[in-house]
């Protein structure tokens, strides 16, 4: 098994080549650190809430995590087998590693599945939101674009898995300070160390648990991350995952307030800040370790990106437990007055900055990636191979015209020839994108895969031709 965990050390992967053994590493360190926090509540007794009395979903996870380890091993056991052919035995390797990482991770799946059974209705009350917020980060990207598949799978591991990851972690630190943090002179100083340990719990492992998920998709799927802009859609997606499950968690949590009130908060006005926010400035540190060569700066970026959502998650969190706690004289006693101006206005001063901030880095994303590709579009167009040329630029340079183009196609020519048009884009754009990387010098980047996204663009286009001919063929009258 690998052990590398250095992003993208040049030369180490081929392009586009997944890595098994950094997913594996992963999931496995999730799954130890759950398990440390059961260990530490078996040596000391925890609080008297439940005396030695675990909740039914906690033993549930303690058990599960517990029996993937079996699993895993049982896995390794019975599939390494000594081969002759040695690329029979790295596939064996890359398929036992696959397999083991989704083992390890799926017990933190559970809890928040099981959520999502017991409150159907508010999920599908919170889908409508957090899916326009979705289409919004995919459309960003006006250039070259991630697979509607990644998104949906970052925000599946947003909702279910960091989700669930960051809740069980939570309960083993509200289970185990009253007993380690008992001997604060007051009543006050006890509870005042509570509530700052459960800020700062919530704020390391929530997002830790999301970071693990961009992490995995980093290795897994490098060629995606093809810069900042895709770091920060990647980690959008994330954010919104983590933000639907515990919006559905508050809303059937009446201790936090009314359903309407969590709605509000967490699917209207709030809905692009907070878990979003955080977790958006955590993928751009990832997009950012896509474009250097060096690890250690690499590994700069990355920290870089998760310190700031830690920080800013931390911020946000103790802030709402001192405003929720003492209910300060400047909160307007008016019940519609708070919901509707001071609690926005709160969320705008603690999550605002963050916003500004994850726009300003999309807003020089893009622009960065108009004159890279058109850069290297120009080239390829002078090699004269086909796959570009120079008229073909201006519309796939300009999204004004892309959708005209593809609209005008779909209306005259129908659905198949608009579908491939939009694969042909799509196309043009990765090998753009991939000329970008290795004119660079990207890490993980060859020039060889230049030639065969080019040979795929020119497989598109003569697809292309041939739907075109069909569809003006099937309109002239018989």
């Amino acid at each position: 098994m690998s052990t590398d965990l250095s992003l993208d050390r040049p030369g180490s992967a081929r392009h586009g080549d997944p890595r098994f053994g950094p997913a594996l590493m992963i999931a496995a360190a999730m799954s130890l650190t759950y398990l440390l926090g059961a260990l530490v509540a078996w040596v000391k007794p925890f609080s008297a809430s439940h005396g030695m009395q675990l909740p039914g979903m906690t033993r549930v996870l303690i058990l599960s995590v517990a029996a993937s380890w079996v699993v895993v091993l049982v896995i390794w056991v019975a599939g390494l087998r000594p081969a002759s052919d040695p690329a029979s035995t790295g596939r064996l390797k890359h398929a036992l590693q696959a397999v083991s990482a989704a083992v390890l991770i799926l017990p933190f799946t559970v809890e928040d599945l099981h959520r999502l059974t017991q409150h159907p209705g508010t999920a599908l009350i919170c889908l409508p939101s957090t899916g326009f917020a979705l289409w919004i980060a995919y459309q960003v990207q006006r250039y070259h674009r991630i697979p509607v598949w990644l998104l949906l799978a970052l925000f599946g591991w947003g909702a279910l898995v960091a989700g669930g990851f960051g809740g069980a972690m939570n309960f083993w630190f509200q289970e185990l300070a009253p007993v380690y943090l008992q001997d604060a002179p007051t009543l006050q100083d006890v509870w005042d160390r509570i509530y700052t340990g459960l800020a700062l719990n919530a704020s390391i492992f929530e997002e830790l648990g999301k970071a693990a998920g961009l992490a995995m998709a980093y290795f897994l799927f490098r060629r995606q991350f093809s810069g900042i802009v895709s770091g920060l859609v990647l980690g959008a997606s994330v954010g919104l995952g983590f933000n639907f499950i515990e919006t559905v968690l508050y809303m059937n949590w009446t201790d936090w307030g009314t359903a309407g009130f969590q709605y509000w908060m967490r699917q209207s006005v709030g809905l692009m800040g907070g878990h979003v926010a955080f977790s958006a400035i955590a993928g751009a540190g990832f997009g950012v370790a896509r474009q250097i060569a060096e690890p250690l700066p690499r590994r700069i970026a990355v920290g870089s990106g998760l310190l700031a959502a830690v920080g800013g998650h931390f911020f946000n969190n103790i802030v709402l437990l001192a405003v929720r706690h003492t209910e300060p004289d400047w909160l307007p006693s008016n019940g519609v007055v708070n919901v509707l101006i001071a609690q926005p206005l709160l969320l705008l001063a603690l999550q605002g900055p963050f916003v500004v901030i994850y726009l300003l880095m999309l807003r020089g994303g893009l622009r960065t990636q108009v004159l890279g590709l058109t850069a290297e579009m120009t080239a390829e167009a002078q090699t004269g191979r086909g796959a570009i040329t120079a008229p073909e630029i201006d519309v796939l340079m300009s999204p004004s015209r892309r959708l005209w183009f593809t609209t005008t196609v779909l209306r005259r020519h129908g659905p198949a020839a608009y579908r491939a048009l939009n694969r042909l884009h799509v196309a043009q754009f990765d090998l753009a994108m991939q000329r970008w990387h290795a004119s660079r010098k990207d890490p993980g980047d060859q020039d060889a895969s230049v030639e065969a996204l080019r040979d795929q663009v020119l497989r598109l286009k003569g697809r292309q031709a041939v739907v075109l001919t069909e569809a003006r063929e099937a309109e002239v009258p018989a």
